[in-house]
């Protein structure tokens, strides 16, 4: 009997091993080679979060989304590169984070720009892109 529960341990244990090593190993997803699903304003994406999270999550949730918009602020920290684009609320935006710092060459507050990147939904700050790529 003892033999069979430490059998049963053994294969779980294997099998949770090469599932990690799988999730560990997988091929990371290049969003900047990725078709945008929704084209929309930093207003707009702002809004639908603020009017209706969960229809919003249901839109652009996990998607690749082009978003256009005013640059409000930048924060180039070593590791945290983010631009800010302009909604309709003074103090919340969208926060679109970058993994290329040279793409952030030239971008200036008030520069009008469009990304392309990953939407992770909204936070306390407004809501956030990630993996994000400047498209002109």
């Amino acid at each position: 009997m003892m033999k069979k529960i430490i059998l049963g341990i053994l294969v779980l244990g294997l099998l949770g091993g090469g599932f990690a090593y799988m999730q560990f190993n997988k091929e990371h997803r290049d969003i900047a080679a990725e078709e945008a699903s929704v084209q929309v304003s930093s207003t707009d994406l702002f809004n639908a979060y603020v009017a209706d999270e969960v229809a919003a999550n249901a839109k652009y949730l996990d998607k690749v989304v082009e978003v256009s918009g005013v640059i409000t602020e930048l924060n180039m920290d070593a590791g945290s590169e983010m631009v800010v684009l302009q909604t309709s609320d003074d103090f919340f935006g969208v926060n679109v984070y970058f993994d290329d710092v040279k793409s952030l060459d030239g971008l200036t507050a008030g520069k009008s720009i469009r990304i392309k990147g990953h939407c992770t939904g909204g936070d306390e700050m407004g809501v956030v892109m990630a993996e994000c790529a400047v498209l002109n």
